[in-house]
């Protein structure tokens, strides 16, 4: 906990001193001697007794004639004692009882004096009452970012009297106003004094009500990372979360990171591998130039360690628990206990991912529990693999009985008969483990069914279960694959074995997906009842583990079922991991040892081994695994939810696949930034930026010896500003004659970087660039038309510089496509057929441009395109949308140099010029040519540190070309370059006409196009 040094008087502001006495903490005031109770944060008592000297000011003091009216200072003693109420969600209340005791008050001269009369010193006053205060707001229910509430004060004021001697002067004749009260005697002395002692003050109501409706908006930012479980694809599970204020977040980016959790240094990383890593720790890190380590640790967000096949490791009441259940704790080797056998089993149905299930036992045949993961060591042909414990003791049974609906199955099973099935065998199953829970489901197409059915430990529960849920079909396979997305320990599925397919026709063998499913899956015992076919039925009892038996009645298959669970008992310990090498069908030999050796120390004692084949690829279950990734940013209501990784951000009935959960693995090797501009940056911000690299860079270029340049990069690290740069930064172009374009809020995009493949199946990294549609752009014009018209034209050239960028882009899918306007799903969904659009193809467009068009975009896509199209806001934004990996992206492809991307930028604005669509303005051209030139530096440093020598004795290397680089008069020549053509484009534009201006955009694209080429053009 950060120390506090300092604790502010809330009436005051002096310091507070905290006092602890008889288990009570209270803060007390220095100066006005408020004392506050800490010992409850919602409720406080609050207290003062101070003495008040406030002088008059100069407009009191002032007539409006000019004249000057002789005023003491007010002086008081004041007491205060209340207490305070502050709710944890919006609401506050405060009750105070106070006493004013003036010596001197200053007040109005007269009750009718009104707005501006003279005030005069009423000498001793007396002030008592009880104020009471409130307020409520929507905070108080509600999370949404519109913020209301309402405050309500009233002020009950019994005492206001004058206490000392006063008199006023009343006129009684002529040529004052009889019975008017007059600040002092007249010359003639013709008024009366008349004593007001006890009296009313003027303007002191006894009571006092007031009430405010107040509305704000509240612009929060916030994101969210969450995940789905294979098992339970349609509901996910929070990671990280983090809200921050529009003001953190301007500048700067976001990186969304899973770090390998238990790394502390760098090398521990680079040599960990990919696919051996369990677990992450998922992380959202602000970064920017002018954040230090301390700002970045308070606006940056840790969550908790997640595994690679779902289960998330916490911290609980001084426990780690894994998905809730405590861990044990190791024991010391000389009091763990001793492992005399141990039986082993293989489960490689879901093949990279391998499940060894271990059933340890001592010297006297005693089964062993809750031993640590520490305490044993698994290889896989010899090799160490990192194992992740899922179970240590044998688990509560949770008994899911699958039901078999179809109108084949005889009626002592269906309808009342199924129920009293469930009530019976629960009734047993109970007695013989009193932890037992039960759950009814039934084969319903290719799903499990459960309906609103919950997981109960009341046999007399499961006949209304029967009853809430049906089943249609008798697809048993898929259904009993279904049936571990409920997360039983094991599954009773009565059926006659006769399996269909999709089109209800009846199969003699299995499908292929389904039965690795039904393998990877919870044991499983099948009970055939009426004319079953005893082929299929011995296939899913041979699938399910725990074998197929036939049943003439109830009471028969109740103790089949009964028996099954009796000789097959679950082994107390799982352990999951992913097999070194992915590929390839030998066989495979696993060993697990004990991590004791001889006299219980430290080393390993081999305790049992096996060997598996790994199944054919196309016979592998997805398994227990993360089926998806999802970000999700939130500025006031918009809401953008972008797929990371995995399944698709809409659709809740897909059912993930070997394909979706290796793409999430992939997204936990890449990486992801958000980064956020409220405007392109300054001028002075980018030479800013690029003379701090050169500077820092200086040191190094200028070391002649190894040992010199290792001394300049530890006493000057290099500076790294921040590299998620894109073109999108760029400041839209408007001349002095146009109207102005800029964005309508924040601007957010979204970098991620995939490891990825070229053609020739070389490592490449994978870029896609999504600029989020939560503030689009907005052009300044009295013509609405004319705006949305220039709006479009400029927005729609960030998609020309994104065409250069990147190899596949929605300028190149949608070359030469009709286009469509879609503004709902179903003008997607109706749309005619075409050849290469099939019924899948334009569900996939559909989820893709579903986000946009709840947004009211306009959707401008060609069903021969694919994943591809254009979105168009109401204000004209344009916005390139490309699918690529389960992710709605803006661009992607191999990622070529930064420097390439930059000088191409710059091309793209000449090409633009010459296309007759205008340019970059010259702010943007010179971002991009100071960009362009800091990735150069960044590049020969790069290049200079991978040629340093490794031993002492080697050559140094030729930096001179690396030096040439370095020198800053590149950046100036680029900028005087900027310059001239900008300065002769607009003057020559202005007397030969615009083809002047598209020749000097001409000379400055070949000069691009040649930087592009050989690293420098025709004059830098």
């Amino acid at each position: 906990m950060p120390e506090v040094r300092q604790l502010s008087c809330p009436n005051c502001g002096a310091p507070l001193q905290i006092q602890d006495a008889a288990h009570i903490k209270t803060a007390v005031c220095q100066s006005c001697g408020s004392q506050i109770d800490l010992t409850d944060p919602a409720l406080g008592i609050l207290g003062q007794f101070v003495h008040g000297f406030a002088p008059p000011r100069t407009e009191d003091i002032l007539t409006n004639a000019g004249g000057v009216v002789d005023l003491e200072a007010e002086l008081s003693w004041n007491s205060e004692l209340g207490m305070r109420y502050q709710g944890a969600r919006g609401l506050r209340a405060e009750v105070t009882l106070f006493q004013l005791d003036f010596s001197n008050q200053i007040v109005p001269a007269s009750v009718a004096g009104g707005s501006g009369a003279a005030l005069t010193s009423a000498g001793r006053t007396l002030h008592r009452g009880v104020e009471f205060a409130a307020r409520i707001g929507t905070d108080a229910w509600t999370d949404s970012r519109h913020l209301g509430w309402l405050e309500v004060a009233w002020t009950w004021l019994p005492v206001a009297r004058f206490e000392g001697a006063r008199y006023a002067w009343i006129g009684t004749t002529a040529p004052d106003v009889p019975g008017k009260v007059y600040l002092a005697q007249n010359a003639a002395g013709t008024r009366t004094p008349v004593s007001v002692t006890g009296n009313r003050l003027p303007y002191a109501p006894e009571h006092l009500l007031t009430a405010a409706a107040n509305y704000a908006w509240d612009d929060r930012f916030e994101l969210r990372l969450e995940a789905a479980h294979s098992h339970a694809p349609a509901e996910r599970f929070l990671l990280v979360e983090k809200t921050w204020s529009a003001e953190d977040l301007v500048g700067r980016q976001i990186e969304i990171a899973f770090a390998p959790a238990g790394t502390r240094v760098l090398e521990d990383v680079l040599a960990s591998k990919h696919g051996q890593r369990v677990f992450f720790v998922p992380v959202l890190a602000v970064r920017g130039p002018d954040t230090d380590a301390a700002a970045t640790q308070a606006l940056s967000a840790v969550g908790d360690p997640f595994a690679v096949t779902g289960q998330v490791l916490r911290e609980e009441a001084g426990r780690v628990t894994l998905d809730g259940q405590p861990l044990p704790l190791p024991d010391p080797p000389g009091d763990a206990p001793r492992i005399a056998s141990l039986d082993l089993a293989v489960n490689a149905a879901a093949f990279p991912l391998v499940t060894l299930e271990l059933t340890p036992s001592d010297a006297q045949g005693n089964i062993i529990e809750n031993l640590s993961a520490a305490h044993f060591l698994v290889e896989e042909d010899g090799r160490p693999v990192p194992a992740l414990m899922e179970r240590w003791a044998r688990p509560a049974p949770r008994v899911l009985l699958l039901l078999d609906d179809s109108g084949s199955i005889p009626k002592d099973f269906r309808a009342e008969g199924a129920q009293a099935l469930a009530q019976d065998l629960a009734t047993q199953l109970k007695a013989a483990d009193p932890r037992a829970q039960f759950r009814i489901a039934k084969v319903d197409w290719e799903r499990a069914s459960v309906g609103k059915n919950a997981w109960t430990d009341d046999p007399a529960a499961l006949p209304a279960q029967v009853q809430n849920v049906s089943g249609y079909g008798s697809r048993l396979w898929e259904a009993l694959a279904d049936a571990a997305r409920h997360s039983p320990t094991v599954i009773a599925l009565v059926t006659d074995g006769q399996a269909t397919d999709a089109n209800e026709q009846v199969i003699s063998e299995p499908p292929a997906l389904p039965l690795a499913a039904v393998q990877a899956g919870p044991p499983a015992v099948v009970i055939g009842v009426g004319e079953v076919d005893t082929a299929m039925l011995q296939r899913l009892g041979q699938a399910g583990r725990l074998g197929a038996f036939t049943a003439a009645t109830r009471d028969e298959a109740i103790q089949a079922v009964l028996a099954a669970l009796r000789d097959n008992p679950p082994p107390p310990y799982r352990l999951s991991y992913r097999a070194p090498d992915g590929s390839g069908s030998a066989p495979r030999a696993v060993r697990v040892f004990e991590r004791y050796g001889a006299a219980r120390r430290p080393g390993k004692t081999l305790l049992a081994e096996a060997r598996y084949t790994p199944p054919p690829p196309a016979q592998r279950a997805a398994g227990a695994a993360l089926s998806g990734l999802f970000l999700t940013v939130q500025v006031g209501d918009q809401v953008v939810t972008r797929t990371l990784g995995g399944l698709s951000t809409r659709r809740n009935d897909e059912s993930p696949t070997a394909g979706h959960i290796a793409d999430v693995r992939r997204a936990l090797q890449g990486r992801a930034t958000l980064t956020f501009e409220a405007g392109a940056p300054s001028l002075a911000h980018l030479l800013d930026d690029c003379y701090t690299a050169l500077l820092s860079l200086q040191p190094v270029f200028e070391a002649r010896t190894r040992a010199e340049r290792l001394a300049a990069l530890a006493g000057s690290p290099i500076y790294l500003p921040p590299v998620d740069l894109h073109v999108a930064s760029i400041p839209l172009p408007g001349r002095a004659d146009e109207p102005l374009t800029f964005e309508a809020g924040l601007r957010a995009a979204l970098h991620r970087v995939l490891p990825g493949q070229t053609a020739d199946g070389q490592p490449a990294a994978v870029r896609w660039l999504d600029l989020l549609p939560l503030a689009g752009f907005r052009t300044a014009d009295a013509d609405s038309a004319r705006a949305f018209r220039l709006t479009a034209q400029r927005t729609a050239r960030l998609a020309l510089a994104e065409a250069l960028i990147f190899p596949k882009s929605t300028v190149a899918v949608m070359k030469d496509k009709p286009l469509r306007a879609a503004r709902t799903i179903s003008d997607i969904e109706n749309a005619p057929r075409t050849a290469s659009a099939d019924d899948a193809a334009l569900r996939r467009v559909s989820d893709l441009f579903a986000p946009w068009l709840a947004q009211r975009h306009t959707i401008l896509w060609s069903p021969d395109a694919g994943l591809a199209g254009w979105s168009v806001d109401e204000q004209g934004s344009v916005w390139g949308v490309l699918g690529g990996d389960g992710a709605a992206t803006a661009g992607g492809g191999s990622s070529p140099s930064p420097t390439t991307i930059l000088d191409g930028a710059l091309l793209i604005s000449d090409l633009a010029a010459l296309a007759g669509l205008g340019g970059f303005s010259f702010a943007g051209g010179v971002w991009l040519l100071l960009a362009s030139t800091l990735y150069k530096k960044l590049e020969a440093a790069t290049a200079l540190l991978a040629q340093l020598p490794t031993s002492p004795d080697d050559p140094a290397p030729d930096v001179s070309g690396a030096e040439r680089i370095a020198d800053p008069s590149d950046v100036v020549c680029g900028l005087a370059q900027s310059a001239a053509f900008e300065a002769i484009s607009r003057v020559g534009g202005a007397f030969f006409g615009e083809w002047f201006s598209r020749v000097v955009s001409g000379v400055s694209a070949l000069d691009g196009a040649r930087s592009m080429a050989t690293g420098s053009g025709f004059f830098c």
